[in-house]
């Protein structure tokens, strides 16, 4: 069912990867780790953890992004991959929020400004713009406030990692 959908979206040129990994969270739940370039999922986590979601107002879509840097990086998400693989998912999510960022022209503002807030995952959703901090309470609150206060226009959402998914 997944790789049917995945396999759609790449048809219809809505995606560029076929956002494997996406459709694995949002199907099974939890955090997923997988090979996107091979449609494999490798493994299902459930994660009891708190989530802010921070979306600018500008749009971003995933037809018109510019891959070509994102093929530069592949080494350095390689390094993100063997952190997730260690279980640092906080460490993975924000190497490789800072690497696409860079890749695809976004501000790390955002990402900083979580940094500084105590969060130790924070990362780029997908090809952007939005961005997602994980961590405890008192730590998002604060960082709700300081994207709030530093960074123009946008909303923040809060919500949690969801491990139940669609089945």
């Amino acid at each position: 069912m997944v790789k049917l959908g995945v396999q759609a979206a790449k048809k219809s040129g809505v995606t560029i990867t076929g956002a494997f990994d996406d459709a694995c969270a949002s199907f099974f739940g939890g955090v997923v780790v997988t090979d996107n370039k091979e449609d494999i999922l490798f493994n299902r986590i459930k994660k009891n953890s708190e989530v802010l979601v921070f979306v600018p107002p500008q749009k971003a879509y995933s037809s018109e992004t510019d891959v070509t840097g994102s093929k530069l990086i592949g080494p350095w998400i390689d390094m993100a991959y063997d952190l997730v693989i260690h279980r640092e998912f906080e460490k993975a999510m924000t190497l490789n929020g800072f690497l696409y960022c860079g890749a695809l022209g976004f501000d790390t503002k955002p990402m900083m400004v979580a940094l500084e807030s105590g969060i130790e995952g924070v990362t780029l959703s997908g090809t952007g713009p939005a961005y997602v901090a994980i961590g405890d309470s008192s730590d998002l609150d604060k960082l709700a406030k300081a994207w709030e206060k530093r960074i123009t226009g946008g909303n923040v959402i809060r919500t949690k990692i969801n491990n139940e998914g669609a089945i």
